[in-house]
């Protein structure tokens, strides 16, 4: 009678532990976040040329690699200063590459309470964070959590992403990247919106803006007013955690010869000013400079926050650049660098 108790717990168990795993791999082969960025980790092995420059951060780095030569993008959606560390750690410690310069985007969200908070799509960031370390520098054993879910337990409370993945990759299609570079796949406008009845078309990039509806600037200052309060929570800027990591990067860029370039990525007026009204801008400004001014090998801090104030039309919501922003924006970094 005991064998038999005995032997259907264990089988119970063994069913758990393969349905648990066949649900963890499927998960972590078929949400999208992951594809796009294993996609990106092996054509970044594969990258040959001269690295004179290397980008990364999240998914304001819009760099455009076919413009900008010699450069790689290596921006993950939602990426914070702690992933990018221990990812570019693993760069120049063990892939043999090494860029001249590290363009790092610094913008004001990069250094929120929420950024430093948001770690999701642990499956894909569990081969580069080391999570114990970082529950040590947080002195938050939860983030032991994050290592857990990503190892064994990748689909937990992540099904929403099986929904977003099929749409993400019947728009996809066949993914193509450039040095990393895969073109924003978001072509709506900031300053215009199309008539009544136009529905979204199977390759947008071709819709004629200039015969689309002006959007007046109350709505964009609704809009931009939704999307940072998002970002922008209460708490303490910059996040004591996002600080540490920050200055982590900058000292294993000094460890390893490698220049870094801070960039503040453009934003709309109506997204700026709001953000302004939340948090003192100038002040966390100068708490970040602090960090930075200790090391040498920061040789330029591009601020273009502003720089497309007047343009509306390169972005496709408060602090997100289309395409056509995007090619601008590279062509005007191309300058400065040069």
């Amino acid at each position: 009678m005991h064998r038999r108790f005995y032997i259907r717990v264990l089988t119970f168990i063994m069913v758990l532990v393969a349905a648990n795993i066949l649900l963890d791999q499927v998960y972590k082969n078929f949400v999208v976040h992951n594809i796009l960025n294993n996609s990106k980790d092996e054509d970044f092995l594969e990258y040959d040329d001269t690295l004179t420059y290397l980008s990364m951060g999240n998914s304001h780095n819009t760099v455009n690699t076919y413009i900008l030569e010699n450069s790689y993008n290596y921006f993950s959606p939602a990426e914070n200063f702690v992933q990018t560390y221990y990812k570019l750690k693993y760069i120049l410690e063990e892939t043999g590459k090494k860029p001249e310069n590290l363009i790092l985007f610094t913008d004001l969200s990069a250094f929120g309470p929420r950024a430093g908070n948001y770690f999701e799509h642990n499956s894909y960031w569990v081969k580069y964070v080391d999570f114990f370390e970082l529950a040590r520098i947080k002195d938050d054993r939860s983030a032991i959590l994050n290592w857990v879910e990503g190892r064994f337990f990748s689909y937990a409370g992540n099904y929403r992403d099986f929904k977003l993945s099929l749409v993400y990759l019947i728009k996809i299609g066949k993914l193509e990247l450039h040095n990393g570079y895969r073109p924003p796949r978001n072509f709506k406008n900031f300053a215009y919106e199309r008539p009544e009845g136009v529905g979204i078309l199977s390759d947008e990039s071709s819709y004629d803006w200039s015969s689309a509806i002006p959007v007046d600037s109350s709505e964009r200052i609704r809009r931009a007013r939704q999307k940072s309060s998002i970002y922008f929570v209460d708490g303490a800027y910059p996040d004591r955690t996002l600080a540490i990591y920050f200055e982590k990067i900058l000292q294993l860029c000094r460890n390893h010869n490698v220049n870094v370039i801070l960039l503040r990525a453009p934003v709309t007026k109506e997204y700026f000013q709001d953000v302004s009204s939340r948090i003192p801008v100038e002040e966390i400004y100068e708490r970040i400079e602090k960090i930075y001014a200790r090391y040498p090998n920061v040789i330029k801090v591009l601020d273009y926050h502003d720089l497309y104030f007047d343009h509306p039309e390169y972005f496709f919501d408060g602090d997100h650049l289309n395409p056509k922003g995007a090619e601008e924006f590279t062509k005007e970094l191309r300058k400065e660098l040069k």
